[in-house]
């Protein structure tokens, strides 16, 4: 995948290949988050789209009946404007409209809707409410007139730009010169696009529906939430969040089927519980109090809150492999892996990354500062032999704007501008050396 910015959030101007591992290094606040999140955003928005699309829909549909239901053609004259006033809760007539509701909510799932359907569903409660002189052919003639003045074009606008309000918060359009922004992906033989103009989406295109997911992990604390049995999240929980913890939550009270797939997917998986469990030591398990850690079987299980940052990163990679609930050829973004981790755990997180990849042909983007971390991935790339699928980033900035240079022939540059604090340190130690 090809992944083309201009003027989007900090950045000038990116253009980066996603095939294997990506590697972008820079200084901090320099625009490599952006990419992570701008290629999370998209799948989040393109991703089964075409169901999100059919529900905002069908709401809208159920709401249009309901009004007309319980309005009428005149809002002022209507007999059910005090609804609970004719129908109290405890009345056989309120329990009824709950159960249309729930019989429509029920039938609209599907994209094949079917006034007739809805029909039969209206008419078989149409009896209940014969003295109340409600037309329920009238409303569902209205509800579905509503219905088809609704522009599916400019309701995917909307869901697109949710999405990615929802990771950018509102701030799509480049910081610094305000001008309009447009993002392309290119992803076999089509191309995605989006343009923003001040913040919302002007247009887009969608050639094919997406058909993976991508993960997006920028502190393993999250694994915190899992160990909260009054609630996993806050108003503002972003859906990067939700939707890992979401999906690891499942697949402890979800039982899995076997398939063919899920065989293969064991036997790729063992290679990798291994090397795994050598830094875990121990099971993630399902208890009252919420998901925690069982290291020791004799002993009691751990809160994921009292587990180090170090041993979270770890971890939540497993569950991710273990639960199977990154797949063949999904994305994995990780932002600053690094920085929770030891020396050594960095050098061993390097080498289960580029197992990942190789065992799954996941695609995978890692931001990072790390020399060290850098030269692993590139390393066990070779040892692995999958070279030929890294690709080397590094941001640029110049008079307040970002743009990205491609290092992947020439790495060398890269570690020399990662070694500069070295450089720092060297020329004190020997000026202090100098003063003694």
């Amino acid at each position: 995948m090809k992944i083309i910015l201009n003027n989007f959030a900090k950045i000038k101007k990116a253009e980066i290949n996603v095939d294997g591992i990506t590697v972008i290094a820079g200084k901090n606040n320099s625009g490599k988050s952006t990419i992570g999140k701008a290629i999370f955003s998209f799948f989040y928005a393109f991703k089964n789209l075409k169901k999100e699309i059919f529900k905002i829909k069908r709401e809208f549909f159920m709401n249009s009946l309901q009004e007309f239901f319980y309005y009428g053609n005149d809002r002022d004259l209507n007999l059910q404007k005090h609804a609970h006033y004719y129908f109290p809760p405890s009345s056989k007539e309120h329990r009824f409209l709950r159960e249309i509701k729930l019989s429509l909510h029920n039938n609209l799932f599907d994209d094949n809707f079917n006034a007739d359907r809805v029909k039969d569903i209206l008419e078989t409660y149409n009896k209940y409410f014969k003295d109340y002189n409600v037309n329920f052919e009238d409303c569902l003639e209205r509800a579905i007139s509503s219905l088809k003045q609704v522009d599916d074009f400019q309701i995917t606008k909307s869901v697109i730009e949710d999405k990615f309000n929802n990771v950018f918060d509102g701030q799509l359009c480049n910081f610094n010169n305000k001008e309009d922004a447009d993002l392309s992906f290119e992803i076999k033989n089509g191309i995605f696009s989006i343009d923003f103009v001040k913040n919302k989406v002007k247009n887009f295109v969608q050639p094919f529906a997406i058909e993976h997911d991508a993960f997006l992990i920028d502190n393993p604390l999250i694994l915190n939430k899992l160990s909260n049995k009054y609630g996993l999240f806050t108003s503002d929980e972003n859906y990067a969040v939700e939707s890992i913890i979401s999906s690891i939550n499942m697949s402890f009270t979800t039982k899995k089927k076997t398939s063919i797939s899920s065989i293969v997917a064991k036997e790729k998986m063992d290679q990798l519980i291994d090397s795994l469990d050598k830094v875990v030591g121990g099971e993630a398990i399902n208890t009252d109090e919420g998901i925690m850690l069982m290291e020791n079987k004799n002993g009691s299980p751990t809160s994921f809150k009292n587990v180090s940052s170090g041993l979270k990163a770890f971890v939540l990679l497993k569950l991710l492999i273990e639960s199977e609930i990154i797949k063949d050829n999904d994305f994995l973004i990780l932002d600053e892996p690094e920085v929770h981790l030891h020396p050594e755990w960095q050098i061993e997180y390097a080498r289960i990354i580029v197992m990942l990849q190789k065992l799954f042909n996941l695609n995978i983007v890692i931001t990072t500062h790390s020399r060290d971390f850098l030269e692993a991935i590139e390393l066990y790339s070779k040892k692995y032999n999958i070279s030929n699928k890294c690709n080397f980033y590094i941001s640029v900035e110049n008079d307040n704007e970002i743009s990205f240079k491609n290092l992947s022939d020439n790495p060398d540059e890269l570690y020399r501008q990662l070694i500069t604090p070295a450089k720092v340190l060297d020329k004190l130690r020997f000026e202090l050396e100098d003063n003694d």
